[in-house]
């Protein structure tokens, strides 16, 4: 593991939603960071109801969200996009992927910072 400090840079965001109903929201978020133009990309699934139908969505999300953003990362020298998760367990199932880091969320929750590769 990696050493992982977060701090806050001001940056732009571009937001682009895969997936989104009662169950789940997949987003991938294009983040610049406006002092070196240094981007970053995050994958953002909020579950509300864990299962495993929920889970072939959130696989669903994922695939389209990797086939129809490779030109915007491409665009932008991305190889990899990073994700904070209380649930490893469940991104393992989407594909290998290497811890980074920990990091407490506001409300106390212990999240892995994870990065995954797009290949």
């Amino acid at each position: 593991m990696s050493d992982f400090t977060p701090t806050y840079v001001e940056h732009e965001s571009f937001v682009e939603t895969y997936h989104d109903d009662e169950d789940v929201l997949v987003q991938l978020q294009l983040t610049v960071n406006k002092d070196d133009g240094m981007p970053i990309v995050w994958l953002h699934c909020d579950v509300h109801q864990w299962n495993k139908r929920v889970f072939k969505k959130i696989k669903s999300g994922f695939r389209k969200m990797k086939r129809e953003a490779k030109d915007i990362l491409k665009l932008h020298n991305i190889d990899c996009l990073y994700t904070c998760t209380p649930n490893p367990k469940w991104c393992k199932m989407l594909g290998p992927y290497e811890k980074i880091g920990e990091l407490e969320s506001e409300d106390g929750q212990k999240l892995e910072v994870i990065e995954w590769e797009l290949a």
